[in-house]
């Protein structure tokens, strides 16, 4: 049973623009046999008012679930990328981040927006045992937990969506400093995030080496 099947259509919802963006079928939605049921992988890819590329991947098993977004800004507009996960085994919550990181030189979007969601939501727990790899990209602002009761990752998908309308609110208007080394950060991000995904294993694992390979470069990360 899903607990966050009800994210990936409420994410975005206060855009005035969203265009979906088409991807092959194969990758789409790809269900796997599992023991007793199954595993299905949706991903869906939005445009949102010519400003943000929105990313969601939802992997849902009687085992496991994992939801996942990005939020990918125009290389030349200054504004920040934003990253969230939530991980469930079974009915034990795992790990949960929301993160938004000022990609842009001299940009303050993203701390200011985190800063406000700390304030709406401040009794959330935190923890500060983080692998290195999210160490090195992190914005420190973040919210990283590793919680005892699944309580806590629901409300960590409420400020999700705080964290997104913020983004949505913002004066997209705003040009970069720099939009080629913006880009070029953007494109530091995603590949930071592709070489050291956490769901590598298990994605190879699922549908092999081949299929990963394409899905990360030629989709997720590209």
């Amino acid at each position: 049973m899903s607990r966050f099947s009800n994210v990936p259509e409420r994410t975005g919802a206060q855009a005035r623009c969203a265009r979906e963006r088409p991807l092959p079928a194969s990758m789409a939605r790809v269900r796997k046999p599992m023991g007793r049921g199954e595993l299905i992988l949706t991903t869906r890819f939005r445009n949102l008012d010519d400003v943000w590329d929105l990313r969601t991947v939802h992997i849902v098993s009687p085992k496991i679930e994992v939801l996942t977004c990005f939020l990918f800004p125009e290389p030349d507009r200054a504004l920040p990328v934003y990253g969230m996960e939530l991980v469930m085994l079974g009915r034990r919550p795992v790990i949960g981040v929301a993160d938004l990181v000022d990609l842009n030189a001299g940009g303050s979007a993203g701390r200011n927006l985190l800063a406000d969601a700390h304030r709406h939501f401040p009794s959330l727990p935190a923890s500060d045992d983080m692998p290195e790899w999210f160490a090195e990209c992190r914005s420190g602002s973040e919210f990283f937990m590793r919680p005892d009761e699944v309580t806590a990752l629901e409300a960590l998908a409420e400020v999700h969506h705080h964290l997104v309308d913020g983004l949505l609110a913002l004066p997209a208007e705003t040009p970069a400093a720099d939009p080629q080394a913006h880009g070029a950060a953007i494109a530091d991000y995603k590949h930071h995030h592709r070489i050291h995904s956490p769901g590598l294993p298990l994605m190879n694992s699922l549908f092999g080496a081949d299929w990963t390979d394409r899905y990360m470069d030629e989709h997720l990360f590209a």
